[in-house]
């Protein structure tokens, strides 16, 4: 994982994620289930079947800082999708607040507390924010991994193993534990009943520190109005390109 400056919004955006991450068990390397990747697919189908809901995910981030040292963010994003091609996004965590807007033919990151928004041409579906996203500041959205589970674009696809690891409780919900490892990255995944995820944790296993995340999710079925994918910049709010926006507000 690199720096945090390249890292932070976009950790931040695609999860809120957890400072104690859970470090890969040793074991040694095997198939992945055909249980543990029929999950995967159902998750996503899920997901992409949903019409319009909110999405919550609380959590924290370990950071690489350099020299060694790493620190832990803590976090909330609140979504608001409508697939194909609807997303918004509250970030709030430590030092940033942003918000992230895409209505399937433009992206917009506000930075309220800098008074800035940028404004980048992306016409398609959620798949076209990510990889834009991805390719404007070369920065990697966990979150994709979620919407893209079962897809030809799977960022899964390759694992060198996957189980099933048992059920637990997640915030009062009975959810189904399975784990994954794909390039020296595990990955711990809790699903509910209904295929939708509980809780999703990311350990980089070849760094000492552990950097990854964790984080506890919700998400809940509802109409979302048009105007939650919509921006109108505030009088005083200037325009810039993204590369004006400092990745933190302090």
């Amino acid at each position: 994982m690199t720096n945090l400056p390249c890292k932070l919004l976009a950790t931040l955006l695609l999860a809120s994620v957890a400072s104690g991450a859970v470090p890969a068990q040793t074991r040694p390397e095997s198939a992945v289930s055909p249980e543990a990747s029929k999950v995967l697919k159902k998750t996503g189908e899920a997901l992409r079947g949903l019409r319009s809901y909110e999405m919550e995910m609380k959590g924290s981030t370990r950071a690489a800082l350099g020299d060694g040292k790493y620190r832990d963010f803590a976090g909330t994003v609140h979504y608001f999708v409508r697939p194909p091609d609807r997303l918004a996004a509250h970030v709030l965590g430590d030092g940033v607040e942003r918000h992230v807007i895409y209505d399937g033919q433009a992206i917009v990151v506000y930075a309220p507390r800098q008074k800035k928004f940028a404004r980048i041409p992306a016409p398609g579906d959620i798949s076209t924010f990510l990889a834009q996203m991805d390719a404007l500041r070369g920065i990697e959205l966990p979150i994709a991994s979620v919407f893209a589970w079962g897809s030809a674009t799977d960022p899964m696809r390759g694992m060198s193993s996957g189980a099933y690891a048992g059920t637990g409780s997640i915030d009062g919900r009975a959810c189904e534990h399975y784990t994954y490892d794909k390039a020296k990255v595990s990955w711990h995944i809790w699903v509910d009943e209904k295929h939708l995820p509980c809780k999703l944790v990311m350990v980089d296993t070849q760094d000492p520190g552990l950097p990854g995340y964790s984080a506890d999710v919700t998400i809940k079925p509802t109409q979302v109005p048009d105007e939650a994918f919509r921006f109108v910049p505030e009088a005083g709010v200037e325009e810039v390109e993204l590369s004006e926006i400092a990745e933190t507000d302090s």
